[in-house]
């Protein structure tokens, strides 16, 4: 009986984007083109684009309370992952063909980016990763798939560029 709930529940989390629709991730909202399938829980989301490209999208957040600063405490623990982290991770899945970059957007919120350009089967392969904080936690993204890096990046931020925060 507990599995098929379980199975109930798993199976309800799953959303078709097919008209298009909105991609949720914590307070993260981001429209989503035709054709994607999500599949989500409330602390991470996973994906699988029309063209198969694949992405993880993972959310933590600060307990309320546990910082004076949130917004500033969020943000210094963002740049450490981009600084620390990132980095490797892009190395590890290819050529970086984009170094980690802090981009300062709209409303006091920043974007970190790396894009990586590797081989896997014979075929170009790319590792997108975007974290997007927020002023009490923030959004780890990464996209991969088979074909253009560069190409793959500016896709992906026109959907990026969707994004709207839900206090």
């Amino acid at each position: 009986m507990k599995a098929l709930s379980l199975l109930l529940v798993l199976l309800s989390a799953v959303v078709f984007a097919e008209g298009g629709s909105r991609l949720s991730v914590g307070p993260l909202e981001l429209q989503l083109p035709a054709g994607w399938r999500i599949a989500s829980t409330p602390q991470r989301v996973e994906g699988h684009g029309p063209d198969g490209q694949n992405l993880i999208a993972s959310y933590v957040s600060l307990k309320p309370g546990a910082v004076l600063d949130p917004s500033s405490q969020v943000l210094e623990s963002a740049r450490g992952f981009a600084r620390d982290e990132m980095p490797r991770l892009a190395k590890k899945n290819g050529n970086v063909i984009r170094q980690v970059t802090e981009l300062a957007l709209a409303d006091s919120l920043f974007e970190f980016s790396a894009v990586s350009q590797g081989k896997r089967m014979f075929r170009d392969y790319y590792f997108l990763q975007y974290l997007l904080p927020w002023k009490k936690g923030m959004v780890y993204l990464t996209i991969e798939g088979f074909g253009d890096a560069a190409t793959a990046a500016s896709s992906f931020e026109q959907i990026l560029a969707t994004q709207r925060w839900i206090e």
